[in-house]
């Protein structure tokens, strides 16, 4: 096993223990049996976990409490899950295939996938509310809660998904392309690097460093989809390839091309690498993860 998938597979582990125990908390299977199938469906069984796997390997430059970790990783990828469950509804992207399986509207109804969103996202931060490890801070779990609503909310990734369905209000250009996944997929990203920063006190070099390199990853993380979305094959992605060419949307190849998109790529890979070279070894994870981000099949 590679050292990313041995990673990827600890990182599971953690972050799915939180899932499993603060979701069925006092539940009542017998009356909730199926609510809790809703949604743990979009949590489990599927995803590459880079969301964790960044906000774990960022805690490992400070050696900050793994029981505390866990919690920052878990709020985040129940913030994902509840994005992903929404951008699938026929009112958005109108997708039938997430992790090559069914999407959560096909599997359990769109209205309960619209619920299902809704109690993943709220439930985030009920979970980063609670004390339940001995590493509580209020303070720092205040400032945690308000860097992920940042992230997640009208300033950041709900701001990029407006942008991406009503597309005339942004500028058709690269700029404008890169403005939008900034706010789409780099603001939760950058939640990743920042809840641990919060935690570890961070130096304001290290903090202006790591988030920079938490931009440069979300905006290499979305070059490489939409090339995928040209190249990949459906089986393989475990999404439907060519959706964004077949709905017209503004990405980096209809910009640049596939060959221009990769150089683009490559470039913010480099400049992402150069960011971490003052933490030696101790970035080992993050420039694994940068790695797979870059050259990644699915």
């Amino acid at each position: 096993m590679s050292p990313l998938k041995r990673f990827q597979a600890i990182c599971n582990t953690r972050v799915e223990r939180v899932f499993q125990t603060f979701l069925f908390i006092d539940a009542k299977e017998h009356e909730f049996t199926e609510w809790h199938k809703a949604l743990l469906y979009s949590l489990l069984d599927g995803g590459k976990r880079i969301r964790a796997m960044l906000c774990i390997a960022t805690g490992i430059l400070y050696n900050i409490p793994e029981a505390e970790l866990d919690l920052y990783a878990a709020a985040i990828e129940m913030t994902h899950a509840f994005s992903l469950i929404h951008d699938d509804l026929p009112a958005m992207d109108n997708d039938t295939l997430r992790r090559g399986k069914p999407t959560s509207h096909i599997a359990f109804g769109e209205a309960n996938a619209i619920l299902a969103g809704d109690a993943l996202n709220t439930a985030a931060y009920e979970l980063l509310a609670g004390v339940i490890t001995p590493h509580f801070s209020s303070l720092k779990r205040l400032k945690a809660i308000k860097a992920l609503s940042d992230s997640a909310g009208f300033r950041g990734m709900c701001a990029g998904q407006y942008l991406d369905v009503n597309p005339d209000k942004n500028t058709l250009t690269l700029a404008g392309l890169e403005h939008l996944h900034a706010l789409k997929t780099g603001k939760l990203i950058e939640a990743c690097i920042k809840l641990p920063l919060i935690y570890a006190e961070a130096s304001a070099d290290d903090e202006t460093r790591l988030l920079k390199f938490a931009q440069y990853f979300g905006l290499i993380f979305q070059i490489q989809d939409d090339i995928l979305d040209v190249e990949g094959e459906t089986t393989r992605l475990g999404k439907t390839a060519l959706k964004d060419q077949n709905l017209n949307k503004l990405t980096y190849p209809s910009i640049m091309g596939v060959e221009g998109a990769k150089k683009h790529r490559d470039e913010l890979y480099h400049k992402a690498k150069a960011l971490l070279t003052s933490f030696a070894t101790q970035a080992d994870f993050l420039i694994l993860l940068l790695d797979f981000a870059t050259h990644r099949d699915h």
